[in-house]
């Protein structure tokens, strides 16, 4: 998605507009760091589809929560848990940031019961 950045020109008080792409991968003038680039893109790629894979499993817990349905929530966290670790176990979360996440929504299910 390109980025568009303005700045003005001290002399000329002049609005100059130039155009970033974030999309492409960096120019690599070797073959090894273009390998590095194209296995880059792809990690970031497949990093993406995990973490949306989890904030899904914790939102269905967040709704279930929500909703006041206890048993769905705890279906629902039941199924979040291993999703959550699994992230750790990848390299995608850290294991204290795991413990709060899946610490936040075991409270949010327990206040259900209170």
């Amino acid at each position: 998605m390109p980025v568009q950045h303005l700045r003005l020109e001290p002399t000329q008080g002049i609005i100059v507009s130039s155009m970033t792409n974030f999309t492409e991968p960096p120019l690599a003038n070797s073959v090894q760091a273009r390998k590095r680039a194209r296995q880059g893109e792809a990690r970031r790629k497949h990093n993406q589809v995990l973490r949306s894979r989890m904030r899904t499993a914790m939102k269905l817990v967040q709704k279930a929560a929500a909703d006041g349905d206890q048993a769905t929530a705890n279906e629902a966290f039941k199924a979040a848990v291993p999703t959550i670790d699994s992230m750790v176990s990848k390299g995608l979360l850290a294991k204290n940031t795991a413990a709060r996440y899946k610490h936040r929504l075991n409270t949010r299910i327990k206040a259900l019961s209170a």
